[in-house]
């Protein structure tokens, strides 16, 4: 698949309209998660692979794993509302991903390959957040 095509595709995960800046939820664009989904598929990290997408938002990379065949797809974020618009898209797309409300210290979920754009860590309420989420990654795959 070309990036293009696979951008295209990224582009129709829906939008939250109300991302809480506490928690540093923002989109990750189309052409960046583009990027990371070609590169993790070229070095065979998706196909067949069991794959999480932490703090998943409304699923970028668990539909980008998913067009790339990964053999499981589980998508996790805290935030119950974002979750709910990550399901009715993989529902209404006939989408084989398990998306679970889930603050990432909790997780335990072995798998193959994490995907993730995890928060900056900046916000004074959300100081070193990132590391949280990489030494999660570290710990499951």
């Amino acid at each position: 698949m070309k990036k293009k095509e696979l951008e295209i595709l990224l582009q129709k995960v829906p939008i939250y309209d109300y991302p809480n800046p506490y928690i540093e939820q923002y989109m990750t664009p189309a052409n960046i998660a583009a990027d990371i989904i070609l590169t993790a598929f070229g070095f065979g990290d998706l196909e067949d692979k069991k794959v999480v997408d932490l703090g998943c938002g409304t699923g970028i990379f668990s539909y980008g794993a998913s067009i790339a065949n990964a053999k499981e797809v589980i998508g996790i974020d805290i935030d119950e509302k974002v979750i709910e618009i990550a399901k009715n898209f993989a529902k209404s797309n006939n989408l084989n991903i398990n998306y679970i409300v889930e603050n990432v210290k909790d997780v335990d979920y072995k798998c193959d390959t994490i995907l993730m754009n995890p928060p900056f860590g900046a916000q004074k309420s959300n100081r070193w957040a990132d590391r949280g989420f990489l030494e999660k990654a570290f710990e499951l795959s």
